[in-house]
């Protein structure tokens, strides 16, 4: 539970979330869920840089020192960075509600298929 109220007490640091006290208290988003990127979220949990490690683990990996994969890795992050400003926590919500229909779509054909 404590590992749960740092998370929450970082979110609202960053005004992503607020909270109540009380017996009634809780949280809830700051902003509506449309105006909240993802990449908020990820900054706002972050103790560094995640994404710009490398991708091995190594210490000393960078375009001077490159690792086996630091380009594809490099090319692979940017790209999900880009991702994460776009998205926001609507959209996910969005698609995890049109996942269940997906599924029930995809399934139905395999077994109009057979």
């Amino acid at each position: 539970m404590l590992f749960l109220w740092k998370i929450l007490r970082k979110l609202s640091e960053e005004k992503l979330v607020r909270s109540f006290k009380g017996v009634r208290g809780g949280y809830e988003l700051a902003r509506p869920a449309k105006n909240i990127r993802v990449s908020e979220v990820l900054a706002a949990g972050r103790d560094g840089d995640q994404m710009g490690r490398c991708v091995l683990g190594l210490d000393k990996c960078d375009d001077q020192d490159p690792c086996p994969l630091h380009s594809q890795w490099k090319h692979l992050r940017k790209q999900m960075e880009r991702r994460f400003q776009v998205t926001t926590l609507a959209d996910l919500v969005r698609d995890l509600k049109a996942a269940p229909q997906k599924r029930r779509r995809a399934l139905a054909a395999r077994k109009l298929s057979a």
